[in-house]
């Protein structure tokens, strides 16, 4: 199970918490919502699959040090997507979609004693768990996540499995998020969905879109 991406997903907001001033905080920000066409492919070869994104998303650089942009990437991250919604200093309106790879976990099966690669619906327990374990701290900034549901589904001709979820994060703005889980071969690919909770009913299906265009390419 990849905890570490799984953290950092959900740390991200806390961590952005910690620029936020009065003085910024009062700063005038963009708040229309991408209706842009899904104009764009991101392909990795590395990885083997491609995905369609809006023409008004950008690409967060990876290993830029003069910004924030770099919190994007977790040690697992990939690649991050970026709605032209707000900052990183609004964590009510951010909106973003990452992907990360990593090798799937194995487990002692307890029937024949033998070790195996994790299934899917493992996975999903994994995670389930660590969602629903006591919220973790950093500073005065508590969290909390409430799990709305967890639904199968299929992700470019892909078995694919979501849970969708609210963090609580006290004092500041709740956001939402679908995590979408494929394996494929020894690879567990995970898209991580996140967007401002008070936006859901415009961010929502332009996140679908991209998550159902996601292909395998070998």
């Amino acid at each position: 199970m990849p905890i570490r991406t799984l953290a950092f997903a959900i740390i991200i907001p806390l961590l952005l918490s910690m620029f936020v001033s009065n003085t910024v905080a009062s700063a005038q920000t963009t708040t229309v919502v991408t209706t842009a066409a899904m104009t764009k492919t991101y392909e990795s070869s590395q990885y083997g699959f491609r995905i369609q994104y809006p023409s008004d998303w950008y690409i967060a650089p990876k290993n830029t040090l003069h910004s924030l942009e770099f919190l994007y990437y977790g040690t697992d991250t990939v690649i991050a997507f970026v709605a032209p919604i707000g900052t990183f200093l609004d964590i009510d309106k951010h909106t973003f979609l990452t992907i990360g790879v990593t090798p799937v976990e194995k487990s002692l099966d307890k029937k024949d004693l033998k070790v195996k690669p994790k299934s899917l619906d493992d996975v999903i327990s994994d995670k389930i768990k660590f969602l629903s374990s006591p919220g973790a701290s950093l500073g005065s900034s508590d969290i909390s996540r409430e799990i709305l549901r967890t639904n199968s589904t299929t992700v470019g001709g892909n078995s694919a499995m979501q849970i969708q979820y609210i963090t609580h994060l006290s004092g500041l703005a709740d956001t939402f998020n679908i995590d979408t889980y494929m394996i494929r071969g020894d690879k567990l690919y995970t898209l991580i969905f996140t967007t401002g909770s008070s936006l859901v009913p415009e961010t929502l299906p332009m996140a679908q879109k991209m998550i159902h265009s996601f292909q395998f390419i070998s």
